[in-house]
């Protein structure tokens, strides 16, 4: 069967506090080609906010993704797909935005502590 192609967006949950966006790309790499991935800080306390975004290449990258268990640094870390994130006027709205339009991360007036 042919990979389709185009984004495939997955949301990471439950991330340490201290897994940056280097290391989760890294780890996901191993399943195909990542197109964007991110790892928002808070700004205030230098902490991860506990979840990641990973843009896949392909739709077969997601699938085996999808098909396992997921530990990083000793964590048990969960994905779900783009259709369980929340929409517009939730935190993560400029996430999203910048994952799937190409549009530069900044604040929004939705975000609280973008």
């Amino acid at each position: 069967m042919a990979a389709r192609m185009g984004k495939v967006l997955l949301f990471v949950k439950n991330l340490p506090w201290t897994v940056s966006t280097a290391e989760l790309q890294g780890y996901f790499e191993k399943f195909g080609v990542i197109q964007k991935c991110i790892v928002p800080f808070d700004k205030n306390t230098g902490f991860s906010k506990g979840f990641g975004l990973v843009t896949f290449k392909n739709e077969d990258s997601y699938n085996d993704v999808m098909k396992r268990e997921h530990v990083l640094d000793g964590v048990q870390i969960f994905v779900q797909t783009e259709n369980a994130l929340p929409r517009k006027s939730t935190v993560f709205c400029c996430i999203q935005n910048y994952l799937l339009q190409n549009v530069p991360l900044i604040k929004c007036q939705y975000c609280w502590k973008c």
